[in-house]
């Protein structure tokens, strides 16, 4: 009975049983119809499918495109002037330029919406769970200099601001 139970889970193992009294073959041992999948069967197919849609998903998730406008930048220390009376000169090493984007969420985790990715021009939206959003635009002068134009909001208080931002020398150890 427990047997028969569990052989009767599945409609396919039903659909078999059925056609086995039908034609007299309850004794018989286990008989399949054609087009029938055993379990095995079915687990291999879903596991070779899956493999394939994770093999096309990985690289479109491990790898975004490059911007055009970091591909001549200098990596080394930047200062960074903001166009405000009386703001301070910051100093930043600049080891990947995507620092760059993100300058008043640093070190945040942040998806990333690209506006506009052209050799000397970079817009891109940004938004940080819980922590804020923002846009900043880089417009590239030379592989030194740079333009960037960044709002938003961070922890809870709204920012803007116009920088200008210069390679200085390389960073310290």
């Amino acid at each position: 009975d427990r047997e028969a139970g569990n052989r009767g889970r599945f409609a396919s193992d039903l659909l078999a049983r059925q056609f086995c009294e039908l034609k007299g073959m309850a004794g018989r041992k286990k008989m399949r119809l054609p087009g029938m999948m055993t379990m095995k069967r079915r687990f291999y197919i879903a596991l070779a499918i899956g493999g394939f849609v994770a093999g096309l998903a990985a690289p479109a998730i491990a790898h975004r495109p490059a911007f055009a406008l970091f591909e001549q930048l200098e990596k080394g220390l930047w200062e960074l002037r903001v166009r405000e009376v009386g703001a301070p000169v910051e100093r930043i090493c600049v080891r990947d330029p995507d620092q760059l984007i993100q300058l008043r969420h640093p070190v945040i985790r942040c998806d990333q919406h690209v506006l506009s990715n052209q050799p000397g021009d970079l817009t891109i939206h940004y938004s940080c769970q819980r922590r804020g959003s923002g846009r900043t635009h880089i417009r590239r002068e030379s592989a030194r200099l740079l333009q960037i134009d960044s709002q938003g909001i961070a922890d809870g208080l709204p920012f803007a601001f116009e920088a200008e931002a210069r390679r200085v020398g390389d960073c310290g150890s």
